[in-house]
C-alpha cells in the first residue's frame, strides 16, 4: 500500500467512525477523480453513486465526460440541479456576474443548496448517515491553504471529509497515472473540469480560450451579458416610478420608510449590473472576439489560477 493510498484511507475510515455512507462530489478534474476512484477502490461497500452538479453554466464535454467514465468504472451517477440557473443569478436577480469577492454567493445558488437538498433526502428520506468525501486539498493553492486547517467539515448537517487533503499536486498526479484515471477534456485547456463557468476567478485569458475552444460555452456567456443592457432599463424604469411615487404619497411615516428601503435595494441591483456586467476578470466578450491570436494567452504566467498544477499543464502545452 502506497503512501498516498494510506493517507486517503485513514481520513476515509475516521470518517467513517461517524457515517455509514460515502458520497463522493465529482466534478470531473484530477482531484475528484482520485477521491472518487479512492472511494470505490478501497470502500465500495460504503460508497453511494457520485454526485455532479449540474451549474447551469458548465462545459457540455465535461458533463458528457462524467456521465461516460462513472458508467465505465460502474460509480454510477447523480446529476443534481441548482435553485436558480446562472443566468437568472446574474440578470434575473441583478446580481451581475460573480467576482472573487461574491463567489461564496453564487456558489451557494449553484453548488451548495442541491448539495444540501440532496444530503437532507439521504440523512432524513433514506435514513443513512451520509459525508461527502470533497477532492479539496490544503496545498492546492494560497486560498484553499489558508481557508482549511482540517480535512474534516460541518456545516449544520452538513459533513465533509477530504481525503486527499495532505496531498501535494505530484502525489495527486501519481496516483492519477498509477490508476489510469482519465479527467475531463477541459483540463487540458482551462487547467481545471469545467464543471463551473462562473468566472469569480477567471483572468482574461479564460475568456480567450473559451473562445477559441468552447465556443458554445462561449456564445452563453455573450448572450448573458446581452441581457444586462435589458435589465438595466427595466430597474431604472421602476426606479423612477418608484422615486415619483414618495414624491408624491402622503403615507405614514412608516410606509415611506417602507418603500425607500425597497427602493435602495433596486439601486443596489443597479449598481451591481453597471459594475459586474462581464464575466470574470476581462472585457465584455466583443473585446475577446476582437484578439486574432491565441499566443500570448498560453504563455500567460498565471494563466487561469496559480496552483502548481495549472503551471505544469502550461509548459506541457508549450513543450507540445
Amino acid at each position: 500500500m502506497s503512501e498516498i493510498t494510506q493517507s486517503m484511507d485513514d481520513k476515509i475510515s475516521e470518517a467513517l467512525d461517524h457515517h455509514d455512507c460515502l458520497v463522493p462530489l465529482l466534478s470531473g478534474g484530477k482531484d475528484s477523480m482520485t477521491v472518487t476512484n479512492h472511494a470505490f477502490t478501497r470502500f465500495k461497500k460504503y460508497c453511494k453513486p457520485p454526485i455532479f452538479i449540474n451549474t447551469s453554466v458548465s462545459v457540455l464535454a465535461t458533463r458528457h465526460f462524467v456521465l461516460g467514465e462513472s458508467k465505465r468504472l460502474g460509480w454510477g451517477l447523480q446529476m443534481l440541479y441548482p435553485r436558480v440557473t446562472f443566468k437568472e443569478y446574474v440578470v434575473d436577480m441583478a446580481n451581475g456576474f460573480p467576482s472573487i469577492g461574491n463567489h461564496r454567493f453564487v456558489m451557494g445558488y449553484l453548488k451548495y443548496w442541491p448539495m444540501k437538498k440532496w444530503f437532507h433526502k439521504l440523512l432524513d428520506e433514506e435514513g443513512l448517515k451520509p459525508i461527502y468525501v470533497s477532492g479539496v486539498r490544503h496545498k492546492e493553492s494560497q486560498r484553499r491553504t489558508n481557508n482549511y486547517d482540517s480535512p474534516f467539515v460541518k456545516d449544520g448537517r452538513l459533513e465533509f471529509v477530504a481525503s486527499a487533503f495532505d496531498l501535494s499536486n505530484v502525489d495527486v498526479w501519481d496516483y492519477v497515472k498509477q490508476n489510469n484515471l482519465n479527467r475531463a477534456p477541459a483540463y487540458e485547456i482551462l487547467g481545471y473540469g469545467g464543471d463551473c463557468l462562473c468566472g469569480s476567478f477567471a483572468k482574461k485569458e479564460e475568456l480567450k480560450l473559451l473562445q477559441q475552444f468552447y465556443k458554445r460555452e462561449f456564445e452563453h456567456i455573450k448572450w448573458i451579458e446581452s441581457l444586462i443592457p435589458i435589465r438595466l432599463m427595466e430597474i431604472q424604469k421602476e426606479i423612477s416610478f418608484r422615486e415619483s411615487r414618495i414624491r408624491k404619497m402622503s403615507s405614514s411615516f412608516f410606509q415611506k420608510k417602507n418603500d425607500k428601503k425597497k427602493l435602495e435595494l433596486i439601486y443596489k441591483q443597479r449598481r451591481n449590473l453597471k459594475v459586474y456586467n462581464h464575466w470574470g476578470d476581462a472585457g465584455s466578450t466583443d473585446d475577446i472576439e476582437q484578439q486574432q491570436s491565441l499566443e500570448k494567452y498560453l504563455i500567460a504566467e498565471n494563466m487561469v489560477c496559480g496552483t502548481d498544477g495549472c503551471q505544469m499543464l502550461i509548459q506541457e502545452r508549450l513543450a507540445n
